[in-house]
């Protein structure tokens, strides 16, 4: 899978929580602590 295709498997995740109730800009904060979290050997992102 390539880099792109995980950044928007993530942005349409929190896009689906926003047509379940869950507030955009609320959406929007967790997407970019999800992108936080993508790293391998610790130190460099995906």
């Amino acid at each position: 899978m390539r880099q792109v295709d995980t950044a928007w498997i993530v942005i349409d995740h929190f896009r689906r929580q926003t047509d379940k109730g869950l507030e955009e800009e609320k959406a929007k904060i967790m997407a970019l602590e999800a992108f936080k979290d993508l790293r391998y050997d610790g130190s460099q992102y995906f």
